[in-house]
């Protein structure tokens, strides 16, 4: 988002608010909260496609919600089948889709807006209906401090992490990017055996990726090597925190055969896809070592 849009979008965003028969949909517990998170994502374990980024979302929604906190989902490219105000899923208080907001605009200006990155690449089309959604949820919680979560994969809330940066939400507003990496890294990882080819100069998804991961309010690495790929990318990699293996501690049990204690050896465990971009050659290398 140029200074010229940011300018623009400080008097679009009065355009964006669902119709008072939405907002009475609006579940009582998310009315009356004093944080609200809402976790945007193409995927979520339970509904639609999925993958990590899916299981993340649902296992982090989950844990918000035990700590007594309602989540709110944006499903990003995917229709709702469900009713406006319920979810699918239990760890949700709410979940809407990108669809619903053509439903938030209330007027010419703001239409305009929206129509404008219609002809972008995907980032464009959901960044700027992510926007109008977090905007129209942002004015229906007034009380609240929200916390906004997504992935920079696709840069699907780019637009939302710029207006938040702007002070356009206000202090009470908080963006987070779970780093997964852009899809230049998936394609570049990828083209040796599938014959694809990714150019990241000129392209508009590359960059929301960017300006996602690098404006946020809090960005997570969940690894040393993504963030070396990243770097050597060019991103600026400075103000993002590294949390690798954020998972809950675990004991393992034995469950067969094992190397004897005193062998000298330490096990290795690999936990991810087999491919180069998940770290299998620094993983080889190991074995050697």
């Amino acid at each position: 988002m140029s200074r010229v849009q940011v300018t623009r979008a400080a008097g679009i965003l009065d355009g964006f608010r669902f119709d008072s028969a939405k907002a009475k949909l609006f579940p009582p517990e998310l009315l009356r909260a004093r944080r609200v998170s809402i976790i945007v994502s193409q995927e979520f374990d339970g509904i639609y496609r999925n993958g990590g980024i899916g299981t993340y979302c649902s296992q982090l929604a989950r844990e918000i919600a035990a700590l007594g906190e309602p989540v709110i989902g944006i499903v990003v490219g995917g229709e709702r089948t469900w009713s406006f105000g319920s979810s699918p899923l239990e760890q949700f208080c709410m979940m809407i889709s990108t669809d619903d907001a053509e439903g938030c605009i209330r007027d010419e200006v703001s239409r305009a807006f929206v129509a404008s990155y219609e002809g972008y690449w995907f980032p464009g089309r959901m960044g700027a209906r992510v926007l109008a959604l977090v905007a129209s949820l942002h004015r229906c919680l007034p009380n609240a401090r929200v916390v906004m979560e997504a992935s920079d994969l696709g840069g699907i809330a780019h637009l939302a992490v710029e207006a938040g940066l702007t002070g356009l939400f206000g202090p009470e507003f908080v963006s987070v990017i779970g780093s997964h990496g852009p899809e230049e890294w998936v394609r570049t990882a990828n083209q040796n055996y599938a014959g694809m080819r990714f150019e990241h100069a000129n392209n508009v998804q590359w960059e929301a990726e960017r300006v996602s991961y690098e404006n946020a309010d809090i960005t997570i690495n969940p690894s040393r090597f993504l963030q070396g790929v990243q770097r050597g990318m060019g991103w600026n990699t400075t103000r993002a925190e590294l949390l690798p293996y954020s998972i809950p501690a675990v004991t393992l049990t034995k469950s067969g055969p094992s190397a004897p204690t005193d062998s000298g050896r330490r096990p290795l465990v690999f936990y991810g896809r087999l491919e180069e971009r998940k770290g299998l050659i620094e993983f080889c290398e190991a074995i050697l070592m």
